[in-house]
Order: structure tokens, then sequence, then C-alpha cells
């Protein structure tokens, strides 16, 4: 009798776990058909800047709502054997940056369910996210916030009390003199992906302008930092899924 019982629950816990990711995906679909839908007309991409405050200042900045983010850590290096590099970047870490230029692998893309490797169309370095770990949180910056506000319709938000979850993909690099990706639709990395977050780590350079286009319009981020060392920032830019994209 006690075996009956227990195998009934089972079949219950299944059924509602069942349901409950029938009922998930049905909600997911609907919210890709109506960014489909709205897609001439609503917020197709979003960006901002994060500005750094220091750690003895960042309590106080945050109490004030100024907002800002401590120094970004990037660990990366075999175990036992990793390095951390800070940002923005000081004098004295550039072999650490150099470390990390040195760990990077050339960077492919998504075509017909393949990763292809072709300089012509996309040349760039990069860290997958199993190679390197990072303090820096696009929640704690307040980016997810903007994002989820501006890229979702309010009704979605309201009615069924939807939200942004963010997660870490990888690390790029586009070096120069001739680093890019020519235009393309990013290729989603899960069923749930419905867009992506660039976020530019603040690296004095030149360059590196990142283009969107939906419908016939066009926005264009511009991260160049060249000479502006004195106040370094957090660049991002997001944008949702199946639109076009271009970094020169």
């Amino acid at each position: 009798m006690a075996e009956a019982e227990q195998s009934k629950q089972l079949q219950d816990e299944r059924h509602i776990r069942s349901l409950a990711e029938i009922a998930e995906a049905s909600l997911l679909k609907e919210l890709k058909s109506c960014l489909r839908l709205q897609s001439r007309k609503a917020i197709f991409a979003c960006g901002g800047t994060v500005n750094f405050t220091p750690d003895n200042k960042q309590k106080a900045a945050l109490a004030n709502g100024i907002g800002g983010i401590p120094s970004i850590d990037l660990r990366f290096g075999e175990s036992g054997k990793g390095m951390t590099l800070t940002l923005p970047i000081q004098t004295d870490n550039s072999s650490q940056f150099t470390a990390l230029l040195s760990a990077c692998q050339p960077a492919s893309f998504g075509r017909s369910n393949e990763e292809v490797f072709e300089e012509e169309y996309r040349k760039a370095s990069k860290l997958d996210r199993t190679a390197f770990a990072t303090n820096f949180c696009p929640y704690e910056a307040g980016i997810i916030d903007v994002v989820a506000q501006l890229l979702l319709s309010p009704s979605s938000q309201r009615e069924h009390k939807r939200s942004i979850k963010a997660e870490l993909y990888k690390l790029n690099v586009y070096g120069a003199p001739s680093g890019k990706f020519k235009a393309h639709v990013d290729t989603p990395r899960s069923e749930d992906q419905i867009g992506s977050l660039v976020v530019c780590l603040p690296l004095d350079h030149e360059g590196g302008q990142l283009v969107v286009r939906n419908s016939g319009k066009e926005l264009t981020f511009d991260w160049s930092q060249r000479g502006d060392t004195d106040r370094p920032d957090v660049k991002w830019g997001s944008l949702l899924q199946r639109l076009r994209a271009r970094s020169p």
C-alpha cells in the first residue's frame, strides 16, 4: 500500500512539473511573439554608461542615489597558476593584460548550427565562460533594470510579472588594426534567449562601434575611449534577438 501511494505521489509531482514547464514555454512563446509584432514600433536596442566609484566612496554614492561600481577584476589562467587583471587598467598590471591576450583563443561564429572560423567575416579572440571569472554584476550596476524597463513591453511585465535573467556567455577581444564582426544576426544559444547584452570594459582604445539595425532604423553605439583615462567607465548595449548587428 505504501509503495502504491509513493508511486502515485511521484506521478503527481511529475504531472505538476510538466504543467509548469508547459506554462513556462507558453509564456516564453507569447513573449517572443509579442516582441516580433512590436519590433517595428518598439525600442529594439538600448545602451548606457556606468561610472566607477572608489571603494571607500561606494556606500555613500549608492546612498545618495548616484550609482557607480568599484573596480572590475578578471580572473583567468590554469588552476593554481591563475592571474587577475584589475580594471580600469593601471600601468603596473600591463603584464596581466598581455597574459590575458595570450590566454584568448580565436573566436568563431554560428552558421547553420555549426561553429565557423572565418577571419574575413569575424576577426576576434575570446575566452569561454569556463575560462574566466569576474566580479562585475550587471544587476548590481543597474543595467538589467534599465533593459527590462526599455525592451520589455509594460503589458508583459504587468500581466505576467516577467523579468530578464542575464547569463555570462564569453569575453571577446577585438584588436587593432583589423578586429571586426561583419553584419549578422546573433545565433540564439538557447530557446529561452530573447536578446544579447554587450558590455565594453574600460580600456583606452580607438574605434569599435556597435551598429544595430531593425526595420530600416539604425542605432550606433560608439565606445571609443581614446585618451579618456581620467574618467574611465563601463559602456553597454542591449539588443533584442533576430536583429542585425555589426562591429566594424
